[in-house]
């Protein structure tokens, strides 16, 4: 009876570290005018200055057991914040494969790059970092 209740046990907890990740998927966003980007995402919600052909870049937080996320992306006028360009949904994939991805959004006045790349929190290691590890070194010192 006792080897069922824990067999049991070591099937579920199993169960709940295979349907468990967490990652960080990365954004570059560059563009070819100065423009204001609005960012709505699950973990993020800002907006960010770019100047023409400057990257910059943020990092939104992925929990729980997802193979893509949806982000809302709009553009907006430098100065008087104005639209540019209708609000956007756009689907990134969560693939941990050490790849890039690229995407442009071309409107009549900002051309948008956006690159991403998916990789793991720490402890965490597999193609949608759903494997937990053993064993966590801290590295910063």
């Amino acid at each position: 009876m006792s080897s069922q209740i824990f067999l049991t046990i070591f099937t579920v907890s199993l169960l709940f570290e295979t349907c468990y990740s967490a990652g960080f998927l990365r954004f570059d966003f560059t563009s070819d005018s100065e423009c204001l980007l609005h960012v709505d995402g699950p973990s993020y919600t800002g907006t960010i200055r770019l100047l023409a052909y400057e990257t910059r870049s943020i990092e939104l937080y992925s929990q729980g057991a997802l193979t893509e996320m949806s982000v809302q992306l709009q553009l907006l006028h430098h100065f008087s914040g104005q639209p540019l360009s209708e609000l956007s949904s756009q689907v990134f994939s969560l693939d941990n494969n050490d790849k890039w991805s690229s995407r442009v959004i071309d409107t009549d006045n900002v051309i948008l790059s956006i690159r991403t790349l998916f990789h793991c929190e720490n402890g965490y290691f597999g193609a949608l970092c759903e494997r937990k590890s053993r064993q966590v070194s801290d590295t910063s010192a």
